[in-house]
């Protein structure tokens, strides 16, 4: 009985700090956003934001991301999935308008910088402000599971560009 109970706490001890040191491990993955436009905020015209990677430490990368766009439904007309343009094999998976949260998924797992999407907004023909912000907010990546090797969730921070007349 006693050496059963010795078993028990030398296995629970083993299994706590392997699953300490997966946290610990999954924890030092790190990815950073850029949202970027050259564009004017002009009337009846069109904005073309471009979302990028713009520095990734996530082991063997990551190959899905979820995020919120966040823009003034003063100065631009409604967004639906049509206004995303996919680039370097990154594709979104869903947008929901309504919560205006979005999915971009990539088929391999990527690891280095780069451009994921362009989102074109039109800015509606009667405008009152001289610059208005679009955000990128709530982002997660993932490049899988960690008990399978992947880097788990990896909380981003958010992404913003103004944009001026």
């Amino acid at each position: 009985m006693k050496n059963n109970l010795k078993t028990r706490i030398i296995l629970i001890t083993v299994v706590l700090i392997a699953v300490l040191s997966v946290t610990s491990f999954a924890s030092t993955f790190s990815v950073n956003m850029t949202l970027n436009s050259t564009s004017r905020l002009k009337a009846g015209d069109y904005v073309v934001v471009t979302l990028k990677i713009s520095s990734i430490n996530a082991g063997n990368g990551i190959d899905a991301i979820l995020a919120t766009l966040d823009y003034d439904k003063d100065v631009f007309e409604e967004v639906t999935e049509e206004n995303f343009d996919n680039l370097n094999r990154w594709r979104v998976g869903l947008y929901y308008e309504v919560s205006q949260k979005f999915t971009v998924l990539r088929s391999s797992k990527v690891n280095t910088p780069g451009d994921i999407l362009k989102i074109t907004l039109k800015v509606k023909d009667n405008i009152n402000v001289n610059s208005t912000k679009i955000t990128i907010k709530d982002i997660s990546a993932s490049g899988g599971a960690i008990i399978n090797g992947g880097t788990g969730d990896i909380n981003i921070p958010e992404a913003s560009v103004i944009i001026y007349k």
